[in-house]
Order: C-alpha cells, then sequence, then structure tokens
C-alpha cells in the first residue's frame, strides 16, 4: 500500500459518508458501482456524497435510505480515510451499522450482496475502500500478551481462559527462542484455532511465516528496516508508531494496521512522554490506517478512543490479568454504544 498523492488546489474535495453494514452472522453488505461511474464495476461499500453542512451520520442515513431502502437511528463510527485520486480528494467517512429496519435491497438497480468478510480480499474496490476492508475484519478489543515467563503451562492456560472468553486478535509477545519458542507458539495458534480468534507474533516477518502465524508484528526497529512489505498480503502486518514519520512510514511499506502508543501513563512504563487524547486524534487523521490506541487502555475508555478516529483499543495487563475477562469484553461492547451517532429526527 502506498500513501495517497499529494492534494493540489485544483482537486475538488469530496465528503462521502458510507456504511459496513454488519448481519448478525458477521457478513457485510456490499454493492456493485454501475458501470457508467467512476470505478464502474468495482465494489463499495453502500453511502454517497454529503450534502454541504450536513452530518456525517445524517447523510449517511439519507443515503441509505436513497440506496437500499433502510432505515438506521444510529451508527458507530470506524474509520475516515482520505484518498487522492487524479481528479477528486475523497474524504470517506465509514460507519458500522448493526440494526436498522427494512430489508436491504439495491433501490437504484445496482447489485447488492452480502459477503462473508474472509472473501473481501479477493473482490475489487476503488483505493479509498481499501483500508475499510481491513477495518471491517478486525475486533474494537484486541490483547497484547505479556512475556512468557516461568511458567509455560500458566501462560498457555491464560491465553486459553482469554480465547474463551472472547478475545478475537491476539499479539504474542515473548522472548523464547528455538525450541520452546516453536512449542509456545505452536501451541497458541492450535487454542487460537479452537476459538476462532487470529495470532499475530511480536518478531520477524520469516519467524512468522516460518511458524504459521496468522500476522506479524513490527517494532520501531524492525518498521525501519523494511524497504518494502515483508509478508504477502494473506498474512495481517501491525506496527508500533508513536508519531507521524512512523505512520508515513508504516503506509509506505503496505502495513494493515497500526498501535499509537502510549496514550496514556502505564505503571510499566511510568515516567514515558504520552501522547494524549488530542495527539491520539491528530495521528489518527494524519493516516489512512486502522489504529489501535495502546498504553493505560480500559473498557472506559473505547468510546472515547473511536471518537478519537480510532479502531478501538488494544489492551495488555489490563485483560491479561482480569479475573473475569468475559465480564470486561461484555463491558468494552457497552462501552462501545457511547460511541455511536445518532440521527437526527426528521
Amino acid at each position: 500500500m502506498s500513501t495517497a498523492p499529494q492534494h493540489s488546489a485544483a482537486t475538488p474535495r469530496l465528503r462521502v459518508a458510507a456504511a459496513a453494514i454488519r448481519r448478525h452472522d458477521g457478513a457485510i453488505l456490499l454493492s456493485v458501482r454501475p458501470a457508467h461511474t467512476a470505478h464502474g464495476g468495482l465494489w463499495e461499500f453502500p453511502g454517497g456524497k454529503l450534502e454541504a453542512r450536513e452530518r456525517p451520520v445524517d447523510g449517511l442515513a439519507r443515503e441509505l435510505v436513497e440506496e437500499l431502502g433502510i432505515h438506521i437511528e444510529r451508527a458507530t463510527p470506524l474509520i475516515t480515510v482520505r484518498h487522492v485520486y487524479p481528479k477528486a480528494e475523497v474524504e470517506l467517512i465509514v460507519f458500522e451499522v448493526r440494526d436498522w429496519q427494512g430489508e436491504p435491497h439495491g433501490r437504484e438497480g445496482q447489485h447488492v450482496e452480502w459477503v462473508d468478510i474472509s472473501k473481501l480480499s479477493a473482490l475489487q474496490f476503488p483505493a479509498a475502500n481499501l483500508p475499510v476492508t481491513t477495518a471491517v475484519t478486525l475486533p474494537r478489543v484486541m490483547m497484547v500478551t505479556p512475556d512468557l515467563g516461568a511458567d509455560e503451562d500458566a501462560f498457555l492456560t491464560r491465553l486459553e481462559a482469554c480465547l474463551a472468553a472472547g478475545v478475537e486478535l491476539v499479539q504474542l509477545r515473548i522472548r523464547a527462542l528455538g525450541e520452546q519458542r516453536r512449542r509456545v507458539v505452536t501451541a497458541a495458534l492450535a487454542a487460537c484455532a479452537r476459538h476462532h480468534a487470529r495470532l499475530m507474533l511480536n518478531g520477524s516477518a520469516q519467524d512468522a511465516v516460518a511458524l504459521g502465524a496468522h500476522g506479524v508484528h513490527l517494532n520501531r526497529q524492525r518498521l525501519f528496516e523494511c524497504e518494502a512489505r515483508p509478508v504477502a498480503a494473506t498474512m495481517l502486518l501491525s506496527a508500533a508508531c508513536h508519531d507521524a514519520r512512523e505512520l508515513a512510514q508504516a503506509e509506505r511499506i503496505g502495513v494493515d494496521f497500526v498501535y499509537l502508543s502510549p496514550v496514556l501513563a502505564t505503571t510499566s512504563h511510568a515516567g514515558a512522554e504520552t501522547l494524549g487524547w488530542p495527539r491520539l486524534r491528530a495521528l489518527c487523521t494524519a493516516t489512512r490506517l486502522p489504529v489501535y490506541a495502546l498504553g493505560g487502555m480500559t473498557p472506559p475508555q473505547l468510546p472515547r478512543a473511536v471518537r478519537a478516529g480510532c479502531q478501538g483499543i488494544a489492551m495488555l495487563s489490563g485483560l491479561w490479568e482480569h479475573a473475569a475477562p468475559a465480564a470486561l469484553l461484555e463491558r468494552a461492547a457497552k462501552e462501545l454504544a457511547k460511541a455511536a451517532r445518532h440521527i437526527k429526527p426528521g
């Protein structure tokens, strides 16, 4: 993935609201652009251009009535993507929609279809839609593990408990080498398979590929050692970022999503400079990638992170050490509802 071209004063700016409409089974509703339009024949997330001074969520509600014949009352921010095409700059403001009234259908003659998220990578989208295809596959809360420690069995037992509680995405952060590393990663992957979760290995791309991980996470050093994307598009690729320069490098090599940290103070990094909410928002605005806020994150911070432009939050000890991880994730789901935008009546 390359960074977007630079905007020029002559390039028109278009604000577009779109929806990731998610059915109860997780499938996403997509439509095909009419052949006579720009990007004709490509798949897209339903939505359309916003009118002057129109709130994005109100414009989205209007467009979904016109295009699909469905009525929504609220929608939760997912991602905002800014992309410069040769003839226009687009700000694509995407919301997740889980509840609606009516049966979606192509009211303007367009083809619409429910698509399993595992099939998205096989479809062709306009460039501005590509980060959205990643965002819809990512959870709102993901977990980063601590190091292995002295008790390997206790570590794997705890990982299994967190997965059973509903964790869908794990970054495995262990320093073990050789046979122990292979053994732990193999056991962790088996646990993820049992609970339909994905595991990303914090380490080298070669290691992640060799051990069969679903993805690889790059620390700052490895991020800048890469001249291009180090793994195939079929694997997830994430990176640790702390400033605009690191975000630009992540975009340049084709990272799928990033962590921005530390947002708040943590006991593990006492005294470290934090981003704070205003800087987090500014960095989210500056990137087209899905972002996880990391550092001091708990469920009550989730709606604030989403409103700042994040995909969600990444949790370490707060989730790993929690006595009831299922209850914590349930709390997070309830907190996420606070980030929803409500449609103005009439």
